[in-house]
């Protein structure tokens, strides 16, 4: 199966060059990107059930959707809003920087391991 959608910014203007990306197995992803017009195709979603999908974009805050696909389903489409900056610094009791920690980020109705995956886990020596 194929799903189609349209991927657009808080005004409507179509979005080139977003990702979107579904996890059909446990390790095995599909993945589009959005053309001048904002339309994707996203190929091989098969069998028919619930899917979860994920658009980002250059500076667009990445949204995350679960629908069911199978025949006759509606688009998927998104509307990505301007995307901004979390910064995260893990410390001790003592305001003492983490080495070696990580931080991973999951949206919270939707978990899947690619969600945020170009966020960089490890953090630095001041523990950001």
């Amino acid at each position: 199966m194929t799903v189609t959608g349209k991927v657009v910014d808080e005004r409507g203007a179509p979005i080139a060059g977003a990702l979107i990306r579904t996890r059909v197995e446990f390790s095995e992803f599909r993945e589009a990107v959005s053309g001048a017009d904002g339309v994707y195709h996203l190929h091989g979603c098969d069998p028919p059930g619930m899917f979860g999908f994920v658009a980002s974009a250059k500076g667009r805050a990445t949204e995350v959707q679960e629908r069911w696909i199978g025949p006759e389903a509606e688009p998927v489409d998104f509307r990505l809003k301007p995307g901004g900056v979390v910064r995260i610094r893990v410390i001790d009791a003592q305001g003492n920087p983490c080495l070696g920690a990580r931080v991973h980020v999951f949206p919270e109705k939707f978990s899947p391991l690619f969600a945020f995956d170009s966020l960089n886990p490890d953090l630095d020596r001041a523990g950001r």
